[in-house]
């Protein structure tokens, strides 16, 4: 499954990316964060591996950092806090990016007697039918009404993450030794 997710436009730490995850959790992509530059982003077994462009390393760890990540990942537990502007949620809250279940927990369930059906919207050639959730963490769900029910979008466009690639496989290169820079020997500042 893939995912295309850019929240609060205009928001200079906007985080944007394209990622494909498995029900596993692992996942590889590229994320944007505002005008601060992209990376590369490798989750497996709970270890991160982040590869910055210059500009986002040097926005998001400093310039010692940035000298030292050149052409290297960045790899240390996903929950260390150097990887939060990647897996932070908007209320603040640390999670695994890469868990399908910090997505997929904002769905309706069948005994979310909350949630209203407002109608029928394409979106990329899919015919959905939105949700209005409440309490879910998530205020719109668009859910694929024809075949597999699928989330297709959650949140309003052109804010919210968009879902693809059902079914795909993830392949996962987990980057060696000699191209990473442990968390723990990262500069400060």
């Amino acid at each position: 499954m893939t995912f295309d997710e850019e929240v609060s436009p205009g928001n200079p730490n906007r985080l944007s990316g394209r990622l494909a995850w498995s029900r596993k959790g692992s996942c590889v992509g590229r994320v944007a964060l505002g005008g601060s530059g992209t990376a590369e982003l490798v989750v497996s077994g709970g270890t991160t591996w982040l590869k910055p462009d210059a500009a986002f390393a040097r926005a998001q760890f400093g310039p010692a950092a940035a000298a030292q990540l050149v052409g290297k990942y960045l790899k240390g537990p996903t929950t260390d806090p150097h990887f939060a502007a990647v897996t932070s949620t908007s209320d603040g809250r640390q999670e695994d990016l890469c868990q399908t279940g910090v997505f997929l927990q904002s769905l309706p369930d069948e005994g979310d007697e909350q949630a209203t059906k407002q109608g029928i919207v394409t979106i990329g050639g899919v015919k959905t039918v939105e949700i209005d959730t409440v309490g879910k963490g998530m205020l719109k769900a668009f859910i694929a009404s024809e075949g597999t029910p699928y989330l297709i979008r959650g949140g309003d466009a052109p804010l919210g993450t968009v879902f693809t690639d059902y079914g795909k496989a993830v392949v996962v290169h987990v980057p060696p030794a000699d191209q990473t820079v442990d968390v723990t020997r990262l500069p400060r500042g």
